[in-house]
């Protein structure tokens, strides 16, 4: 497979990556005056390395799939992706010219070839690529879960049938109720919903004192004189 015309978000993108990087290891093997490459492409070779790499890989594939990441942020991801499989396309190529070159009549090209592929591992181009990668994914999977709409305010939630709700345990109930305001990740229509208590943030209670004390107001005029 063309590496090239990997898409970050294609079903197979991690078999096809480390596949194709594990390819790029087995033929650098074969060639003299380069092992230094071989130490920057183990990635590729070890197997707790190759599940690791594929695991980050999944990883970022469901951050381009939520709903809770913004789009620059996910045109970083791929951008950095793009960069790891052109770095490994160019050492594959960089094979290739040294194959190509093998006669005696062409060891200048061969040669060449030979100190570009030394240059990219001294510079450490795929393990530095690859490391922007999995921390901007490890990143975005953190900001995932602030972004997480886990709890929704009053006026983002209708409840519905309250006095139907099944307890679970202390403070924590299920019950059913109506998104009001669009939410990435959210239904519409009715639906169920965990209610659970929260503690109030810095500068909360002062607004759950003044919605207690409206309504309280309503009860009074409620009330039967």
């Amino acid at each position: 497979m063309d590496i090239a015309s990997l898409a970050l978000g294609a079903f197979s993108a991690a078999q096809q990556l480390v596949g194709a990087g594990n390819r790029i290891y087995q033929r650098i093997k074969n060639e003299k005056k380069i092992n230094v490459m071989l130490h920057e492409l183990r990635v590729f070779e070890v197997e707790d390395q190759k599940a690791q790499l594929a695991i980050h890989i999944e990883l970022a594939q469901a951050v381009l799939r939520s709903p809770l990441v913004a789009r620059e942020h996910k045109e970083q991801l791929k951008r950095q992706w793009e960069r790891v499989k052109a770095h490994l396309a160019k050492i594959d190529a960089l094979i290739d010219q040294m194959i190509v070159n093998s006669s005696i009549w062409n060891s200048r090209p061969r040669q060449q070839a030979r100190c570009q592929l030394n240059d990219l591992a001294d510079s450490k181009a795929v393990s530095k690529a690859l490391s922007s990668f999995q921390d901007t994914t490890m990143a975005l999977r953190e900001l995932m879960k602030e972004n997480a709409p886990l709890f929704l305010s009053s006026s983002d939630f209708t409840p519905i049938d309250p006095e139907n709700r099944i307890p679970l345990r202390l403070d924590t109930f299920l019950g059913r109720g109506r998104i009001t305001q669009p939410r990435p990740g959210f239904l519409s229509g009715v639906q169920w919903f965990l209610y659970e208590s929260k503690e109030y943030p810095p500068g909360g209670k002062k607004d759950a004192q003044e919605n207690a004390q409206i309504l309280s107001q309503k009860l009074d005029r409620a009330a039967p004189a």
